[in-house]
């Protein structure tokens, strides 16, 4: 009888045994979870895959700054940071009111920072720090200092792994917004700053000769350009039967930028000021890239403009299309400013 009595007994504290295990381990759960969150917010933030910008390939990913804290400290002017002594500049930097460039940010990873721009190589400066060599643990330690002192944190250090960037290698369009060699896994270093007002990125990759350098200070494009009036575009076909319009698209795509769409209007304008007048739209590009893939893309910015009419009223047959890839310059393709003259769209009366 004592035996029957004890096993129910037995069998309930077995139970309880077990809940408290359970329970014990619940709550072990429950307490590492804010451990492992603080551990993540000293941990470098990583790239997340999100839509390419401006190409198809996957290189490019957006990076989530958010996970960046913000800094109270003040920057002072652009560029932010000076070479450390006994170092200097090889040549001239490639400086920049607006421009984009890569930053490393995962192995294989590219992210786009647009606004003002630093690009340049930093080599020994023997004259006066007296050494006969180069040394990039002193231009890494002195910048990952900087930085930190400005309220930055280094978001990368890796390699740049050449074959996972072959998309962002192979094509030509993309070689300006380099930060450097990619074509080599070279060991790259990235950082930002972020504050209320500004957001900077800077990129870092030695050798034992040389770093490549860059620096970007993220902003909007400083629109300075006026839309060309519709009676001045008249005047000027009837003057000279053509007029050349900077018409900005995004890059390597047909796409019409949203603060060009003000010179669309004006086409309408004309159009529409003069019911007889009939044009033929034509799209140039620089020599970028490969000729096929440059008359293609002329071809289609042409027929993206003459869209853009249509949908606002204007008769399909008053107007042609036609593009002419890099084939007809009015410019050096040498330079940056000859490029961006060539870049254009010309509105051709035909009748």
């Amino acid at each position: 009888m004592l035996v029957r009595c004890a096993l129910p007994i037995l069998a309930l504290t077995l139970v309880l045994s077990a809940c408290n295990k359970e329970e014990k381990h619940e709550a072990d759960s429950t307490t590492a979870e804010p451990s492992t969150t603080a551990a993540a917010v000293e941990t470098p933030a990583t790239p997340e895959a999100g839509p390419a910008s401006d190409i198809g390939p996957n290189p490019v990913v957006v990076f989530d700054t958010r996970k960046v804290s913000v800094s109270d400290k003040t920057l002072g002017a652009f560029p932010f940071i000076s070479l450390p002594a006994g170092t200097k500049f090889n040549t001239r930097p490639d400086t920049r009111e607006f421009h984009r460039l890569y930053f490393v940010v995962g192995e294989g990873n590219l992210h786009a920072v647009e606004g003002r721009t630093l690009k340049a190589t930093v080599v020994n400066d023997s004259d006066v720090s007296g050494n006969s060599q180069f040394s990039p643990l002193l231009v890494e330690r002195n910048f990952d200092r900087a930085i930190s002192d400005l309220g930055g944190v280094k978001v990368f250090e890796g390699v740049s792994n050449n074959k996972q960037l072959r998309p962002i290698l192979d094509d030509k369009t993309q070689h300006d917004y380099f930060p450097g060699d990619l074509y080599n896994n070279k060991p790259w270093k990235t950082w930002l700053t972020r504050t209320v007002e500004v957001e900077v990125w800077v990129g870092l990759a030695c050798n034992s000769s040389y770093c490549d350098l860059t620096i970007v200070q993220k902003g909007d494009l400083p629109v300075t350009s006026k839309p060309i009036p519709a009676a001045a575009m008249k005047e000027a076909l009837d003057k000279d039967g053509q007029i050349a319009l900077n018409i900005l698209f995004d890059v390597d795509k047909a796409t019409i930028k949203a603060e060009s769409l003000p010179i669309v209007a004006e086409i309408v304008k004309l159009l529409e000021s003069d019911s007889l007048l009939k044009v033929r739209i034509e799209g140039h590009t620089d020599n970028t890239g490969e000729k096929a893939h440059n008359q293609m893309l002329s071809v289609n910015r042409a027929a993206a403009v003459q869209t853009a009419i249509v949908a606002k009223g204007i008769t399909p047959a008053r107007l042609q299309s036609a593009g002419f890839g890099d084939t007809r310059p009015v410019a050096d393709n040498a330079t940056d400013a000859g490029k961006t003259q060539n870049r254009r769209v010309v509105i051709v009366r035909i009748s």
